[in-house]
């Protein structure tokens, strides 16, 4: 797992002279990217519609890549992987004129500046955030977002932000699930 870490986002943002540095960071990042793996293989097979969902109950894949991007400082992206693109209905190249900070809702802007100007700020190593993010289709929808601070400098504060977002379920996709775990508890 650490060497899929490696590759999604400590080869991008930290040089290799610098990654013994980083290990502790990496070793929580992929904590919580078992975690959100398994939440999101179960809202995906709660979505029965979805392509995503079909492939993963085929047994086709087992389960999606997770959605994760890196920005620098100035909250540009570096690089987003095809589920993050997907999960905010847009292609991989968009990101590229795009901060981190036009996905939000206009409504969480201010909590989200304060967060990041404690995550840039050194005063944190990382923080998690629920806020109302931004479609390409031109919804909104609820993420959970878990942000590290990649690449300290002891001046400015870390080179990087890597982050990993989540769709929150609406209350109807919530209630799928709730009826799956169910299934599964009287299977067991």
């Amino acid at each position: 797992m650490l060497a899929l870490i490696h590759d999604a986002v400590g080869h991008l943002v930290v040089p290799f002279d610098r990654l013994p540095k980083a290990v502790a960071v990496l070793e929580q990042i992929a904590g919580t990217l078992i975690e959100q793996q398994m939440l999101l293989r179960e809202t995906l097979i709660g979505q029965k519609g979805s392509a995503l969902a079909r492939s993963a109950v085929d047994g086709t894949e087992e389960a999606p890549s997770l959605a994760y991007a890196v920005v620098k400082r100035d909250l540009r992206f570096v690089s987003v992987s095809k589920s993050y693109a997907f999960l905010f209905d847009l292609k991989p190249p968009q990101f590229r004129q795009m901060l981190l900070n036009d996905l939000l809702h206009p409504g969480d802007v201010l909590p989200f500046d304060k967060s990041i100007k404690q995550l840039l700020s050194g005063k944190v190593g990382s923080c998690e955030l629920v806020h109302w993010r931004a479609t390409g289709s031109g919804h909104f929808v609820l993420t959970r977002d878990t942000l590290w601070a990649i690449g300290k400098v002891k001046v400015r504060g870390p080179e990087y932000i890597a982050t990993v977002s989540e769709k929150i379920p609406q209350q109807d996709e919530a209630k799928m699930l709730v009826e799956r775990a169910k299934l599964k508890i009287r299977r067991s």
